[in-house]
């Protein structure tokens, strides 16, 4: 551990740099001899001779895996904080539904398997135990942090969200069940070094003869400002008399299938204490894009720490997307702003006003409880939002006021913040010659 300038503390390791490889060197989760089937108990070949037991462990690899350097039980904290403990609550609140969590400290190094299906039998545990013994994927680099989301998981969840899909649509892209487009297949191929390619095939019957195409979506990885970026573009592969009359085609299937994409690959979440760089609304994607989201920046401890990843690098092979970071342990710096009008416009022979106003937390551990203060009368004053009802009786038209409106934040470790901002009442002047724009915005400089 070294302590930094800004009072974090660096989690290291002692390595031997050497140029960095995106291929394993010994079996392990990125190397296809034992990457099989994701959250399911592996399937072996059926033998061609006499049956006898398998010569190893059936392995389950799990749907995402983590590996980090020291293991969690090295890494010193503050009195009282159970570390790993915490870490492990921390993955299992994050995934949907009743998956599995497992940790297991080898080597020197920390890892956590994550199954997004539940807990099994004796045989599903072991081969998941066997799983968590091949997550090897640092290797001989310098980060002490990496992030793997195994292909198949990612093709899972892509084929569910296109089976939900409708599958014929009207020239312009609009769903209809009797439309001329008709969507017949979706694969996703995981192109070396950092790309996912999402490829959506189908038939347009308008032309004469049937028109076949194959609509690309290609989610290209890279690392800016220590963090993941994905560029998302579609192309169309159709024959070049007919690509004018396509080109609107792939851009409706990109607008409709993305979102399905993200919902269904979707593992971490926002709210919780696991943070994420690629906000819920930010679609455009394939299914490639949608698995980024499951690449964490911040992760909240109690007691008023987090760990950040700042990120080097980032991989595509055959087995999945690999994320590459070092990790810090740092203070959390808790913050709270308020989103709403800061001036107000009112009327002659008014006396109150009402505005709804939003509170967003930053830096604290969920749940965070908000509480509203100011205005004559707030709906509610605990949550998110508050509708606030402002009073300026005795305002004399031309003239303005000021009221303050404040917001507090506390979250489940007893970590607190607040802040207050100030709401300008402006009354538009009496008369008939005021100009339209003075009597919206009465605060211009041409309006006083």
């Amino acid at each position: 551990m070294a302590r930094r300038a800004d009072g974090g503390l660096l989690v290291t390791k002692a390595v031997s740099h050497q140029p960095r490889t995106h291929d394993a060197v010994k079996p392990s989760l990125r190397n296809p001899s034992v990457r099989l089937g994701g959250s399911n108990v592996g399937i072996r070949p059926f033998p061609t001779g006499a049956l006898a037991p398998p010569d190893s462990p059936t392995v389950s690899v799990p749907d995402v895996a983590l590996q980090f350097f020291p293991c969690l039980e090295a890494i010193p904290v503050d009195p009282g904080i159970d570390l790993l403990t915490e870490v492990i609550a921390a993955v299992q609140t994050a995934i949907p539904g009743s998956g599995d969590v497992l940790y297991k400290c080898a080597g020197g190094s920390g890892r956590i398997g994550i199954w997004m299906s539940a807990k099994g039998s004796g045989q599903v545990e072991t081969a998941r135990s066997a799983g968590l013994d091949a997550i090897d994927l640092l290797g001989e680099t310098k980060d002490d942090f990496a992030i793997w989301i195994n292909a198949s998981f990612i093709r899972s969840r892509a084929a569910g969200a296109w089976d939900a899909q409708p599958k014929r649509t009207d020239e312009d892209g609009t769903p209809d069940p009797s439309g001329p487009v008709h969507l017949t297949g979706m694969s996703v191929n995981f192109v070396s070094p950092n790309s996912i390619v999402t490829d959506i095939s189908g038939y347009d019957e308008t032309p004469w003869p049937d028109v076949s195409f194959d609509l690309l979506i290609g989610d290209t990885f890279s690392v800016s400002a220590s963090q993941v970026q994905v560029q998302s573009g579609t192309s169309i592969d159709v024959d070049e008399s007919y690509i004018d009359l396509l080109l609107g085609i792939s851009a409706m299937l990109a607008t409709f299938i993305s979102p399905a994409f993200y919902a269904a690959v979707l593992a971490f979440v926002v709210e919780g204490a696991i943070v994420v760089s690629t906000e819920p609304g930010n679609f455009g994607g394939g299914a490639g894009a949608a698995a980024a989201r499951n690449i964490p920046t911040e992760m909240f401890l109690p007691q008023g720490q987090k760990i950040v990843f700042r990120y080097t690098d980032v991989a595509v092979d055959s087995g999945g997307l690999t994320a590459f970071a070092t990790a810090l342990l740092m203070p959390r710096m808790p913050s709270v702003t308020v989103i709403g009008a800061r001036q107000l416009s009112v009327e002659p022979g008014t006396s109150q006003v009402t505005r709804t106003f939003q509170a967003q937390a930053y830096d604290l551990r969920s749940p965070v409880v908000l509480s509203w203060e100011g205005g004559a009368s707030l709906t509610p004053t605990v949550g998110s939002y508050s509708s606030v009802t402002f009073d300026y009786a005795g305002l004399a038209p031309g003239g303005s006021t000021t009221r303050e409106l404040r917001v507090s934040a506390t979250d489940v470790d007893g970590l607190s913040t607040q802040t207050t901002v100030l709401v300008e009442i402006f009354m538009t002047k009496s008369g008939n010659d005021i100009p339209p724009l003075c009597k919206v915005k009465p605060w211009l400089p041409q309006c006083k």
